[in-house]
């Protein structure tokens, strides 16, 4: 019904949080703390687009681009392919100096990162990325097998937005891209006015 109103943003978002509440169904007794926290995200920002319909009406988070680098083949692909089917441009990079390469060379409206890599860890990356020109305020999540409170506060301070846990989601990660996207622009388009 919100895209029926042309409310996109709204729209958007209010679809990936119904697939990830469908997801979450089977596994009501074992949720994990990261689901409950995505999904509680996501309804505040629901919120947040209702009280302010401007942003509700914004373009959709559709066909944006995002880049991610992890070195894990199998883990790079499982992200690249649930970006796509969330329905944004997505491409991976498996090491930190392609990643740079491809950041110098176009400016991607998302960027996903791993920790641990070899030669130049994600948070170091994340550190270089937010000196580029264009990604001052690019949303950077980090997907990793670690979630410890230390972790968090390392990936804040190097300048991330997020961390979603290793192993992925799909539908968790799709709320989180979509979310962050959506805040980014509509933090744009008020920056713009």
């Amino acid at each position: 019904m919100a895209a029926m109103a042309e409310y996109h943003a709204l729209a958007q978002m209010a679809s990936a949080l119904e697939a990830l509440l469908f997801g979450m169904q089977e596994k009501v007794r074992h949720l994990e703390p990261s689901l409950e926290r995505t999904s509680s995200m996501a309804m505040e920002f629901i919120e947040e687009l209702l009280r302010c319909p401007g942003n509700a009406r914004a373009g959709s988070a559709q066909n944006k681009t995002a880049l991610v680098v992890d070195d894990d083949r199998l883990s790079n692909r499982l992200v690249v392919s649930a970006l796509r089917v969330a329905q944004l441009q997505a491409r991976g990079a498996e090491s930190a100096a392609t990643a740079l390469q491809l950041l110098q060379e176009k400016v991607y409206d998302l960027v996903l990162l791993d920790i641990e890599m070899p030669e130049m860890d994600g948070i170091e990356l994340c550190k270089r990325l937010r000196v580029l020109p264009g990604y001052e305020k690019t949303p950077v999540i980090y997907v990793t097998l670690h979630s410890d409170f230390e972790t968090r506060a390392r990936t804040v301070l190097s300048g991330g937005n997020d961390l979603i846990a290793k192993p992925i989601l799909p539908a968790e990660l799709a709320v989180k891209v979509v979310m962050h996207l959506l805040k980014a622009q509509s933090e744009g388009a008020k920056i713009a006015n």
